[in-house]
């Protein structure tokens, strides 16, 4: 059975777990939204709150891969870096914008890649906190 967990964004920063939940949008089926836990029980809708899927993978320190997570990898030639997210077309968590780090930010390639072996993968950021490593 898959474990879904998710990590949410707001402006202020990530929220840790225990201070927010998600519930069904009402009048939108499948769409969720986040509400923050507030004093005596209360819950205020975060309107601007992001949610980042976990992708069920690892890098090779242990550390878990959400969508939005910057992955670095060395390989034999160069360094690359990749963002993950959701491709609602293809059903699965796919890499986008691929830069050669050497080449100072030029593509390397948009397609997608198997991020499934994570062990030549880590976790470097993420495009909330780090957009200088795009």
């Amino acid at each position: 059975m898959r474990q879904l967990k998710f990590r949410v964004w707001d402006e202020t920063g990530f929220l840790n777990s225990d201070a927010y939940c998600l519930f069904p949008m009402a009048g939108h089926a499948g769409l969720l939204e986040v509400r923050k836990l507030m004093d005596y029980g209360r819950m205020e809708v975060l309107p601007n709150a992001v949610m980042s899927q976990w992708t069920e993978l690892t890098d090779k320190n242990g550390v878990e891969i959400y969508e939005g997570d910057i992955l670095e990898r060395i390989g034999n030639v160069s360094f690359r870096t990749i963002v993950i997210y959701w491709n609602n077309h293809d059903c699965r968590f796919v890499s986008k914008n691929s830069f050669n780090l050497h080449g100072r930010g030029s593509p390397i390639s948009n397609d997608s890649i198997n991020i499934s072996d994570s062990t030549g993968w880590v976790v470097c950021g993420n495009i909330y906190e780090n957009s200088e490593l795009l």
